[in-house]
């Protein structure tokens, strides 16, 4: 839906309706109790993922000519 809405220059911003009088919980939360205890596998996968972004951004550094060879 947000590709959609990008490719046709619209912003959009998903709501739900009456917020305020809403209540948003989980009834069980054992369910969440093995990810609760994975921060360290949570802070790995960030620092992957800022690891494989500095790769790629230093790929186009490099492929990118210099101004003293365009000379």
């Amino acid at each position: 839906m947000f590709k959609f809405t990008h490719l046709l220059r619209f912003n959009f911003m998903s709501r739900i309706k009456d917020l305020s009088d809403s209540k948003l919980f989980t009834i069980d939360k054992a369910i969440y109790s093995p990810f609760r205890k994975r921060k360290q596998f949570r802070l790995n996968l960030t620092l992957y993922n800022l690891n494989l972004i500095a790769m790629s951004t230093l790929a186009k550094i490099q492929k990118s000519p210099s101004k003293k060879e365009n000379q």
